[in-house]
């Protein structure tokens, strides 16, 4: 089994688009990444996040924002815009082997 299977992380994300990652061992602060880097988006909110273990990915993270982009986090520092919809992303799930994404906006 891979070792990064078995350490646990929480992930959080605020107003600022910064997804921290801390440790649910010790509660360190693991790192952080601006989710968000363009200074057109300034004001743009995380508003939702799902994440699953891919074994050839590590863990992988969807990140829904306010002004309906769609974002991906494959590994510790490659975060790629994935789809833009029209309205505030929701919510957002991943199949249990991250076979399908499914995201819900605003109407």
């Amino acid at each position: 089994m891979n070792s990064d299977v078995k350490k646990r992380d929480i992930f959080i994300s605020g107003d600022k688009s910064i997804l921290y990652t801390f440790s649910l061992e010790n509660h360190d602060l693991i790192g952080n990444i601006y989710v968000i880097k363009d200074l057109k988006n300034v004001g743009v909110s995380l508003t939702s996040m799902n994440c699953f273990y891919d074994q050839k990915d590590g863990k992988v993270i969807a990140i829904g924002a306010t002004d309906g982009t769609v974002f991906l986090r494959k590994n510790e520092n490659d975060i790629k815009e994935f789809h833009k919809l029209k309205k505030r992303i929701v919510d957002l799930i991943i199949s249990n082997f991250g076979t399908f994404l499914l995201v819900a906006c605003e109407d």
